[in-house]
Formats: structure tokens, C-alpha cells, sequence
């Protein structure tokens, strides 16, 4: 039978090692990002904040982006700032390379596209790192919709079933690995799924706004 590790309205949830990590709505205006292990127990508040954004975990840190790209240690501490001004676009898009937090942002608030960009987990320069509307997606206005951090690689989707790759240095262009997946509406429409990838047993998966999931060796 399931068991509950949280309260609340729980709009983000990370695996890292023995530890769940997530966000929950206790509160009208605050939210909590916790731990809990995920054999079960009591989970233990990282800290309370307005608006985290979505989240992604390493051995040390847990990285959010409420209007910035920040980090806060996971044994506890003073949360320090990335990045400023480049906000996330979306919500399963922040992710994490061996050495670089990976986003998805505007350039700027006149932009028409968001881009990929990405920042060294230490702070410093930005990069912007690929621009998914000149790689063909269509996602609502191309861009990528998920992304996915593996060693020095960053993957990305789009609603339509493209899926790419491209250093997280910025040292290559993508390089697209599925094209457009053509599916057949039903009943003359749909219902839009939110955007997901991964990786498992060597495996890639990810979705399309349609419902389709798929899936392709590395």
C-alpha cells in the first residue's frame, strides 16, 4: 500500500542516491523543499521559499531557479547564487552535466524562443549552448521542452518527438538523434501530456505532447 512522505500540493520530485528530494505547497504564498529517504521516514525541510522552480540534485547540492539559478548545500547552509537573470522556461527544465547546471531560458524578455543554456556549477559565464527553433522542433513555438543531463552531454526533446544532444561546454552543435514522430490525432484532437525524459538501462525515454513514449540506445 503507498505511503505518504509529504503534505501538500507536491509539484517537483528528484532521485538522487537513497533520497527523494521534492517540493511541496504547505502554505498559500511558500513552499518546502524536503528530503525524505526513500525507504520511508520523516522528511526533513532544506528550506522554505516563494517559488523554488524546478529542481535537480547532485552529491552536494540541491540547484533551483526561482529568478535565478541558486544552490543550496544538502547538509544545510546558506543558499548562493549561480546566475542571475535567466529564469527557467518550464518546469522540466533545469538539469544537471558532470560540471554544469543546463536550463532552458530567454535570452532576454524580448526574445522570441527560449534557448538551452548553460553555467558552471560554481558559478560564471553563461553559454548559450543550442538554439532547439533552428534545429526544426515545434513545440508550441519551437523549443525544447525536457531536458537531460548525462556526463558532458545535455539531451533535449520536443513535444513532437525530435531528440537531440549537444556538448554542455558548448564545444559542438546538436546532433539530432530521432526526428519528428508522426502520430495520428484521435477523435480529432488531444489532450497535451507535459514533456519528460530519461534515462534507464541504458535506455533513453521520453514522450510527446500526444502521448507517445519512446525510446532509444544512447
Amino acid at each position: 500500500m503507498p505511503g505518504v512522505v509529504s503534505s501538500g500540493e507536491v509539484t517537483a520530485l528528484v532521485v538522487r542516491g537513497d533520497a527523494l528530494y521534492g517540493v511541496a505547497y504547505r502554505f498559500r504564498d511558500a513552499a518546502e523543499v524536503f528530503v525524505v529517504p526513500k525507504a520511508g521516514g520523516t522528511p526533513r525541510t532544506l528550506f522554505v521559499t516563494v517559488e523554488p522552480g524546478p529542481i535537480a540534485v547532485d552529491d552536494t547540492h540541491l540547484y533551483y531557479a526561482p529568478s535565478s539559478i541558486q544552490r543550496v548545500p544538502l547538509a544545510g547552509g546558506v543558499a548562493e547564487t549561480i546566475h542571475p537573470g535567466l529564469t527557467p522556461y518550464g518546469t522540466d527544465t533545469l538539469t544537471l552535466t558532470r560540471d554544469r547546471v543546463v536550463f532552458v531560458s530567454r535570452p532576454s524578455l524580448s526574445a522570441t524562443w527560449p534557448s538551452v543554456w548553460s553555467v558552471p556549477k560554481v558559478g560564471g559565464v553563461a553559454l548559450e549552448i543550442a538554439r532547439p527553433h533552428q534545429q526544426g522542433t515545434s513545440a508550441h513555438g519551437p523549443f525544447a521542452r525536457a531536458l537531460l543531463g548525462a556526463g558532458d552531454r545535455v539531451w533535449f526533446s520536443s513535444d513532437e518527438g525530435g531528440l537531440w544532444w549537444v556538448p554542455a561546454d558548448g564545444s559542438g552543435s546538436p546532433v539530432q538523434r530521432a526526428g519528428k514522430y508522426k502520430e495520428p490525432l484521435f477523435n480529432g484532437g488531444y489532450i497535451p501530456r507535459p514533456p519528460s525524459i530519461a534515462l534507464a538501462d541504458g535506455q533513453l525515454f521520453w514522450n510527446t505532447e500526444r502521448g507517445a513514449v519512446l525510446a532509444l540506445a544512447p
